[in-house]
């Protein structure tokens, strides 16, 4: 059997694929095909989206920050004394 997937538009404006017979479905089968950008779970991602990239720079800032503290107090206090240190 031929396994194309065609695409059709509806008159209203839906898209549906239109998959060939099988021994499943003799007639073929159509499945609507999802609109993506009017996803529920898509509008609510969207609308946090400056939010969610506000506090992951906030979370980047605040790990530079801790790393820095962590440099300098090394670098003020050696864990390593300076004859056994080979660099």
């Amino acid at each position: 059997m031929d396994e194309k997937v065609s695409i059709h538009e509806l008159p209203s404006g839906e898209r549906v694929h239109v998959h060939p017979p099988t021994r499943r479905f003799p007639n073929g089968k159509k499945v609507l095909v999802r609109d993506h950008a009017n996803s529920p779970l898509r509008k609510r991602m969207m609308a946090k989206l400056d939010e969610n990239i506000a506090r992951k720079q906030e979370l980047r800032d605040e790990h530079a920050r801790r790393l820095q503290a962590k440099r300098d107090r090394l670098a003020a206090h050696p864990a390593v004394p300076p004859e056994k240190r080979h660099c």
